[in-house]
């Protein structure tokens, strides 16, 4: 499938392309990184021009602003045709924090922990 852990097509509103892109492309430039995936895509409420929303949540806290802007890139430099939009859950505030852990999917464990 691509991605670290066990996933179903029915949890993300995405191809099943698309969603190995996003892995192929987290795995290589976020290894270390728990990824969740959230809002519209999540909650069913994607349309087609719908951005795909990742936080990324470093145990080790390893992560970088530049770490982050390199994932940014990596995507924004990818075929995928839709935007991804990125960020770091420790720079984050905390009401923020409370919206996405109401409703994600998490779409990469850090390699290495995957079960």
């Amino acid at each position: 499938m691509g991605c670290s852990i066990t996933w179903k097509p029915e949890m993300i509103d995405l191809a099943a392309s698309h969603l190995n892109e996003v892995c192929r492309i987290l795995r290589a430039w976020a290894p270390g990184c728990e990824v969740w995936a959230y809002g519209s895509r999540v909650t069913g409420r994607a349309v087609t021009w719908s951005d795909l929303d990742l936080v990324l949540r470093d145990p080790a806290n390893r992560l970088t602003w530049r770490d982050v802007e390199r994932v940014k890139e990596a995507f924004a430099c990818s075929d995928l045709p839709i935007t991804v939009d990125v960020c770091d859950w420790d720079q984050i505030g905390e009401a923020f924090r409370q919206v996405i852990r109401g409703c994600h999917e998490v779409i990469q464990v850090p390699i290495g922990e995957a079960a």
